[in-house]
């Protein structure tokens, strides 16, 4: 069971007293097939801190990927440019394309 809002909610809660104890019952909304998520609205004053910070953590996590996809494409990029230059280094050639005839 999980939190829903906006709609996506399948279930709903009601306090019930039984015995002098408070009970929480879930009943269903809506039809809720097997397999399926049961979601309800944990309420207004429900804090998101955690999935504030997940959410974060994941798009640091894809910059960080795509961050090292960028670099490894530069190196790549960087690896053709020498090929295709035939970059001297004190007028020797550190890759040609050329043969020697």
């Amino acid at each position: 069971m999980n939190h829903g809002s906006g709609g996506m909610e399948n279930s709903e809660t009601k306090y019930k007293f039984v015995k002098g104890t408070v009970h929480i019952v879930l009943f269903a909304s809506k039809p809720i097939k097997v397999g399926q998520e049961v979601l309800f609205n944990y309420g207004d004053n429900y804090q998101l801190d955690w999935l504030l910070e997940y959410n974060a953590k994941v798009a640091k996590q894809k910059k960080e990927e795509q961050n090292r996809k960028n670099k490894l494409k530069k190196k790549k990029s960087e690896r053709i440019d020498l090929f295709q230059s035939n970059k001297h280094i004190n007028d020797d050639i550190i890759f040609s394309d050329i043969e020697d005839n």
